[in-house]
């Protein structure tokens, strides 16, 4: 009788993904800054010019102003339900030289980023939804982000960002 070799087969890893909310105070709405940390600039928590509740960042200085908040857990991109921030850009007649980024941070190392500065130009003066999920690429997993806020010149923009939320899909 012949002997029988193991077969051997693997499977994917499986991926448990969260449900409900992945950050910490993406409103604001505590009034102080943690979980976020303040990386550069001197951006600010007011009660102004919020998208919803009382609170909202507002970020106004000559160089960058940049927040960051480090997720608890990283979290695969193929388990995003929804990443999104409303943002408010003050823009002043004149000359439009202002950066709105967001970074994206993987557990590899990586990043991405997008500017959405011309989005948000295109539709001043109001409170407009962006889309951060599109950005994201596939395969990796989040480990914290940035938005960054610059004003170079020209027009003396400002931006409140206010309701920054990143949605796990279980």
């Amino acid at each position: 009788m012949a002997k029988m070799q193991p077969f051997w087969w693997f499977l994917p890893p499986v991926i448990t993904c969260p449900s409900g909310e992945q950050l910490g105070n993406g409103g604001f709405e505590t009034g102080a800054w943690a979980p976020w940390t303040i990386i550069q600039g001197g951006p600010r928590i007011v009660t102004g010019v919020p998208h919803t509740g009382i609170y909202s960042c507002y970020f106004y200085n000559n160089i960058w102003d940049e927040i960051a908040q480090t997720l608890a857990t990283p979290l695969p991109v193929v388990c995003v339900d929804k990443f999104e921030m409303w943002a408010y850009l003050l823009a002043v007649l004149g000359t439009h030289l202002c950066s709105v980024i967001v970074t994206i941070y993987y557990t590899d190392g990586t990043t991405t980023e997008h500017d959405f500065a011309a989005f948000l130009l295109a539709n001043p003066d109001v409170y407009i939804l962006c889309d951060i999920k599109p950005y994201l690429t596939t395969g990796k997993t989040i480990s914290s982000f940035r938005i960054k806020f610059s004003y170079n010149g020209g027009a003396r923009d400002a931006l409140w960002v206010d309701d920054v939320s990143l949605t796990g899909t279980g």
